[in-house]
């Protein structure tokens, strides 16, 4: 298997990836790849299982400027699980001391780029060993809510649509004495360069409705110290973004949920929805639940595992 990573080297534009780049070159064993990008080397490193990860250099962030780097990650990356942003995480009342990643869609007018959860969630769980092996006790890994950065710099959505590998974006956050911390770095480039031999054998694809952008009963069922999560993540869809102006309520809603499920390349086992939604949101949930023939469950069922699911 094959996974790719992007690292926009102008200090300028990005706030983490220009140092992740240099830890990336002088502590992986990097050959150089067959091609490059915005005219710098390429270069690549082999697991222990024989998995091959990119490390691709850009003047841009991928995310600010899809249009750019999409020809090149549907035609060179074709054969990649993942083509994985590194980058920064920041916001008003963001937390500190964290590894974190997501998926990429936007959310409120429910247009989403591919997503493997297996895949996703590999990332998380090797983060999570790689912060463990680097003896961040008070650093956390979490997956973050649903959303494309490139809404921000006017990059367009329905570029997400036209994507043929997954896009996760993988983060530090969330201020300038955490982007520059060199243990969470060197954390972030292990992890990253392992992440293959982390996909889950049997934790069931989840898409979860509601809850906070970092939702801690999704981190609890989807990141394990031990790598064996009961569930994998896919789209998670946060309230911020789901309750206003009834913007997943009705037949608008339906087809903006079915719309985020049709984007996830492996089979959905179950739709779960916080229980702090609104009934409406939750009526949506379980109307497209059981037209794909899976259960829709309350967020606390997960502490249950994947028996939970049975218990609707």
């Amino acid at each position: 298997m094959k996974a790719a990573y992007f690292f926009c080297v102008d200090p300028t534009k990005d706030k983490v990836a220009p140092a992740a780049f240099d830890v990336a070159k002088s502590e992986l064993d990097l050959s150089k790849a067959s091609f490059t990008c915005d005219d710098m080397e390429v270069l690549a490193s082999k697991d222990s299982h024989g998995n091959e990860y990119l490390y691709i250099p850009t003047r841009e962030v991928v995310s600010h400027r899809l249009e750019r780097y999409l020809p090149l990650i549907n035609e060179m990356l074709s054969d990649c699980e993942i083509a994985g942003i590194v980058n920064w995480h920041e916001g008003n009342n963001a937390p500190e001391q964290i590894l974190c990643a997501h998926s990429n869609g936007d959310v409120p007018s429910g247009v989403f780029s591919p997503i493997k959860g297996s895949v996703l969630t590999a990332v998380l769980n090797s983060l999570e060993k790689a912060r463990v092996a680097e003896g961040l006790a008070e650093w956390r890994t979490l997956p973050e809510a649903t959303h494309f950065a490139g809404t921000q710099y006017d990059a367009p959505v329905e570029l997400l649509q036209q994507l043929k590998v997954p896009l996760v974006d993988i983060e530090i956050g969330s201020s300038e004495a955490s982007w520059n911390d060199k243990r969470a770095q060197s954390a972030l480039i292990k992890g990253i360069s392992m992440c293959l031999t982390y996909i889950p054998k049997d934790a069931g694809v989840i898409v979860y409705l509601g809850g906070m952008h970092f939702e801690p009963s999704l981190k609890e069922a989807t990141v394990s110290e031990e790598g064996d999560p009961s569930f994998s993540v896919s789209h998670m869809l946060p309230n911020q973004w789901v309750a206003p102006a009834g913007l997943y309520e009705g037949e608008e809603g339906k087809e903006k949920l079915r719309a985020a499920i049709r984007s996830i390349s492996e089979p959905v086992e179950a739709i779960v929805f916080h229980d702090g939604l609104r009934g409406p949101v939750k009526a949506v949930a379980r109307a497209v639940a059981e037209e794909l023939g899976v259960p829709a469950v309350n967020h606390k069922k997960m502490r249950q595992g994947r028996e939970g699911l049975k218990k609707n």
